[in-house]
């Protein structure tokens, strides 16, 4: 389904190609200043990297706070994204993709199965709260 965590294969062969290793510090942000950047951060962490921070307010606050931005976007970023969806095509076709340099190791503690859900719908031990947009919600 669409928006579903990646396997571990497919998000360690895509970190990996973006050159990302499990020492590194990596601060994500998106355009909108806070939509899919905290996905990204929760990524990460449910699949064991804990060096992973959500820029405040995104790249529209950054702009607004005058801090130094490129005018155009690297050659050797657009090839590591392409080579990072390449990675995860590969990877979700049963292929071994290049060797990741990315370990990942998930944590189950922080990711909710469907009967997990369910036991806690019927349970009513925790809030939940769909954020989803209205047409996609149940």
């Amino acid at each position: 389904m669409p928006h579903m965590l990646p396997s571990e294969e497919a998000f360690a062969a895509a970190v990996s190609a973006l050159g990302i290793n499990n020492h590194d510090k990596v601060v994500v942000y998106d355009g909108k200043g806070f939509f899919s950047a905290p996905r990204v951060w929760w990524m990460f962490r449910v699949l064991g990297h804990d060096k992973v921070w959500v820029l405040d307010g995104g790249f529209p606050q950054w702009q607004a706070s005058g801090f130094n931005i490129a005018s155009s976007c690297p050659d050797d970023a657009v090839l590591k994204s392409k080579a990072a969806n390449s990675a995860v095509e590969t990877a979700y076709n049963g292929k071994l993709a290049n060797a990741a340099t990315f370990q990942t190791e998930f944590r189950p503690q922080l990711f909710w199965t469907l009967e997990k859900v369910k036991q806690n719908v019927a349970a009513k031990a925790h809030q939940v709260v769909d954020a989803r947009a209205k047409g996609r919600q149940i």
